[in-house]
């Protein structure tokens, strides 16, 4: 009898014990990826400039960009990424810097240049 209500108790433990520690943790989010070729599209002083934005590289080994458009190409250097933000510096333009805020397969941000600030949209290709 002792026995039994030994037994009956340690296995109301382990159930409860089970029970207290709640459904398993979320995954952690996907860390986001900027590699590939992107659209995108300026206005400056007044006319729509269409170009692509190259991004290859890593977290690990560093980042690499370019912007190409009509006007030429601009290599994007000390590229940095911080969650869904690509920070950039573009020396060839003036030193001029970008920020870009992705959401998924879109982007929004601002060219920072001599001329002012210039917005800046596009999507993956």
């Amino acid at each position: 009898m002792r026995a039994n209500r030994l037994v009956s108790t340690l296995l109301t433990l382990l159930v409860l014990a089970a029970c207290a520690g709640g459904p398993p943790p979320e995954p952690p989010a996907p860390v986001f990826d900027p590699a590939g070729s992107w659209s995108f599209i300026v206005e400056v002083q007044g006319q729509t400039m269409n170009g692509t934005m190259r991004i290859s590289g890593s977290e690990e080994a560093g980042w690499r960009g370019s912007l190409n458009s009509e006007m030429g190409e601009a290599v994007m250097s000390g590229i940095r990424l911080m969650g869904m933000t690509l920070r950039f510096s573009l020396p060839d333009v003036n030193g001029a810097s970008g920020r870009i805020d992705f959401a998924g397969d879109a982007f929004e941000g601002e060219l920072s240049t001599e001329m002012g600030m210039i917005p800046i949209r596009g999507t993956r290709r």
